[in-house]
């Protein structure tokens, strides 16, 4: 499944280049009308797309475009802010682990409201990667119901804690009694070198 999103994904990067190509063919022959015509109904067809068009990391953008679709249905908004070049010295693996586990813990945290907001960010300033969640905070924690049952509460962030281990970096969580903000700093790892 992850293969088929992340040839979708190769096919929205190619058709896009295909429609700026035609957007700057139009404005060089002063169709501008036009030109601004057919970008708004691109723009109307493509919100999901243009959230990610600063993403060049085709695995963590199909991961987030199918992430943001299960959680409309869920009733919950999933807003992006993602700035990554397509290596940046991280393991994709690892990537998805730490986006999926912050994201699951908001997820659960907005089940006892409506309509909640997920803030998620995501930019790369060598050599560190941040991520950085902000979501209601779940102030009755202790009734909710556990993901996997069989499993201890707090796998999550011990998770990401490990990973902050593993990559020299720094795991926080913290809350003001209506938001609850988690972020995650991880520093690349050089070409060659294994974490």
């Amino acid at each position: 499944q992850l293969g088929s999103s992340y040839e979708q994904i190769r096919k929205m990067r190619h058709d896009i280049d295909n429609h700026l190509y035609t957007i700057q063919l139009m404005l060089a022959s002063g169709k501008t009308e036009e030109a601004r015509e057919y970008a708004d109904e691109l723009s109307a067809n493509d919100n999901i797309r243009s959230l990610f068009s600063t993403c060049e990391n085709t695995v963590v953008a199909s991961f987030l475009e199918k992430k943001k679709i299960d959680m409309e249905k869920d009733d919950i908004i999933l807003k992006c802010d993602i700035c990554l070049p397509g290596q940046v010295g991280i393991s994709n693996p690892d990537l998805i682990c730490a986006l999926g586990n912050i994201l699951d813990n908001a997820q659960e945290a907005c089940s006892r409201h409506e309509r909640a907001i997920i803030n998620l960010s995501v930019s790369f300033n060598e050599p560190y990667l941040s991520i950085l969640c902000e979501n209601p905070d779940n102030k009755d924690e202790n009734q909710q119901k556990r993901r996997i049952p069989e499993l201890e509460r707090g796998l999550g962030m011990l998770i990401l804690k490990n990973l902050a281990e593993q990559y020299d970096g720094e795991f926080r969580t913290q809350t003001n009694g209506e938001t609850f903000c988690t972020r995650l700093v991880l520093k690349a790892i050089r070409q060659g070198c294994q974490p």
